[in-house]
């Protein structure tokens, strides 16, 4: 199946999304979360890089990271646990010293091996 932006948007729009559900778009997805990560709507792009982390991409995160948006770098903490080892010690040191302490929570949370730290569901 291709995915199209449209799907991507139509799993991301919801007030509560459906990340198991929207994971099962699979890596045909992955191009369009690396762009709406990118974007200027933030929580957005929140969504995307949690979905996208979710998943796996890595690069995704790397970039969330760097964010100054802290919702952003929230999003990429949150998904420490499903990046590959190598991403998420690189990572879990920039997020763990993070100036917002919603970063440092989810960061210590994702690196201590909870796959959705403090339950979070809509970053």
């Amino acid at each position: 199946m291709t995915v199209t932006l449209k799907d991507v948007l139509d799993r991301l729009m919801p007030e509560e999304v459906d990340y198991p559900a929207a994971a099962a778009l699979g890596p045909g997805a992955l191009p369009y979360l690396t762009l709406l990560a990118r974007g200027s709507n933030v929580p957005l792009a929140a969504k995307a890089v949690y979905l996208a982390g979710r998943m796996g991409a890595g690069h995704v995160l790397a970039d969330a990271a760097r964010e100054a948006d802290p919702r952003l770098r929230v999003a990429a903490a949150a998904c420490l646990a499903w990046a590959s080892p190598e991403t998420a010690a690189r990572l879990a040191v920039r997020l763990r010293d993070d100036p917002d302490p919603g970063v440092r929570k989810h960061a210590g949370a994702a690196v201590s091996g909870e796959k959705d730290s403090a339950n979070l569901e809509n970053p």
